[in-house]
């Protein structure tokens, strides 16, 4: 508004200064018009100078009118909205009717991104991955920094095959949210698939620095709101909880975090993503580059946040193994049968080690639960055909395994 009263004084005083000029305009009955076609034509022309004040004004503009028309009908979108989620996610009712809803509120409000990438979930429940890519690329075009529905679109379009799609959205995602430790975690998933362990090992770090981040952000919020509501114990349990992190053992499937990501999205929070599996890759990167100190250690993180995962305790077995602690290897592997105690991988690789020891009674006893083990699995897995067991690609979303090139 005031841009418009200094633009409309200005131009009343450019016509008064047109009447001066040429003084016989005045004796025209209508000389006031002349102030008005002066006042339209200029008002008129701004909109056309490359440099104008119109233009350098109308991004910040534009924003705040689109903003004052989104807002109201988001409000009255998003509650009908989290009642939909809740059906599909947590009373588990039919996706058909809520697909019916979905395109109902749509219609209601064309732009509100949630409601896409609800849609987009519907779908790959549906397993109709080509429609739910185009609801995800229609949220994440609507809001480019959405990294939840990004991250749904990278995996859908992986399921589907392809690659060279994954990796642009990827990019997109890496450029502008730096921050969501799931981007990381894709991209590293991304390099294992292509049998890139150097650049794997690259995004598996930028994963556990914004981790690392991301949960310093979810305990100082805690303690915030602790401390807001009176609860000054548990407030300063949050802060010495903060003082003392060694984390990037926390990982996405901290409730804290995950719950401190999904703040933009309230009454719509999906299960934490599995990234159980990030340690044991870890692990496996090092140790196939020949650093086994770091790979001991980060198997070893993975056995104390995962105690029922069998291939990182026989490759925590193997490495001693290999460096003729045959001792050390054989009670790390009977530790892990301890939890693990039907895994056909780990009993072999027991079994050989205790066999090199000597300890011939113990390892028959392990060849006989090995056999065991083969006769009740039809998908018999392969004992360890190269030096170290293959890395394990999961997707973190939508938990599906996908084979590695590498």
């Amino acid at each position: 508004p005031l841009i418009m009263v200094f633009s409309t004084m200005g131009f009343w005083v450019l016509g008064r200064r047109i009447l001066v000029t040429w003084p016989s305009l005045q004796r025209l009955p209508g000389k006031e018009a002349v102030c008005g076609v002066a006042l339209t034509c200029c008002a008129a022309g701004i909109g056309f100078l490359p440099f104008s004040l119109y233009e350098a004004v109308l991004p910040y503009v534009a924003p705040t009118r689109i903003h004052a028309e989104y807002l109201p009908k988001s409000r009255q979108v998003h509650p009908q909205l989290v009642e939909v989620w809740a059906d599909l996610f947590v009373r588990r009712q039919n996706t058909e009717a809520a697909a019916q809803r979905l395109e109902t509120l749509r219609t209601q409000h064309d732009h509100y991104a949630p409601t896409y990438y609800t849609l987009g979930l519907v779908h790959m429940k549906r397993r109709q991955f080509d429609e739910a890519i185009a609801h995800f690329a229609t949220a994440v075009d609507i809001v480019p920094y959405f990294a939840e529905a990004g991250c749904w679109l990278v995996e859908a379009e992986l399921m589907q095959g392809r690659v060279d799609a994954a990796n642009r959205h990827l990019e997109n995602l890496e450029r502008l949210r730096p921050d969501y430790p799931l981007v990381h975690l894709l991209r590293a998933n991304l390099r294992l698939l292509e049998g890139d362990q150097q650049a794997a090992g690259a995004g598996f770090r930028k994963y556990q620095v914004a981790n690392r981040y991301q949960f310093d952000r979810a305990l100082e919020r805690a303690a915030r709101i602790f401390r807001r509501h009176g609860e000054e114990d548990q407030a300063r349990q949050a802060e010495q909880a903060l003082d003392g992190l060694d984390a990037p053992e926390a990982g996405l499937t901290s409730p804290l975090v995950w719950s401190y990501l999904g703040l933009d999205l309230p009454g719509m929070s999906l299960s934490s993503p599995d990234d159980r599996g990030v340690y044991y890759n870890i692990g496996a990167v090092h140790a196939q580059g020949g650093d086994l100190a770091q790979a001991e250690q980060a198997w070893s993180q993975m056995n104390q946040l995962v105690p029922d995962h069998a291939i990182s305790w026989a490759s925590r077995g193997l490495l001693y193994a290999r460096t003729e602690r045959l001792s050390r290897a054989a009670d790390i592997l009977r530790e892990g049968l301890r939890h693990v105690p039907d895994d056909v991988r780990l009993l072999q690789v027991a079994h050989d080690v205790l066999d090199t020891l000597g300890r011939h009674a113990e390892a028959s006893q392990l060849r006989a639960r090995i056999d065991t083990a083969l006769l009740q699995t039809s998908d018999i897995p392969q004992i360890v055909s190269s030096r170290w067991f293959p890395v394990e690609v999961v997707l973190p979303m939508t938990r599906v395994g996908l084979s590695t090139r590498g």
